[in-house]
């Protein structure tokens, strides 16, 4: 088994700054195309982290799939299964 596994894959390895400036620099007018080559930031994500923000929601860097569960909920019930057990 391998004890320190290394990832190969480039996947998430943009930063959270660095796709608020993108972001930013889209909403300001300069095209999707040269802020991801001048900001280092996947074009996908970023178009869609521009849509996001046009609704209003956080720039939060998530990889995977949406959770059902907010973390307050989430916790809550952590706690509520705590007191029944």
């Amino acid at each position: 088994m391998v004890r320190h596994y290394k990832s190969k894959g480039e996947r998430g390895q943009w930063s959270e700054d660095a796709m608020r400036a993108a972001v930013t620099a889209v909403q300001n007018g300069m095209s999707l195309k040269r802020a991801t080559i001048q900001h280092a930031v996947p074009r996908t994500i970023l178009r869609h982290k521009v849509r996001l923000s046009q609704l209003g929601q956080p720039l939060t860097k998530s990889l995977g799939h949406q959770t059902v569960l907010s973390a307050m909920q989430e916790a809550q019930l952590v706690s509520l299964l705590l007191d029944l057990e």
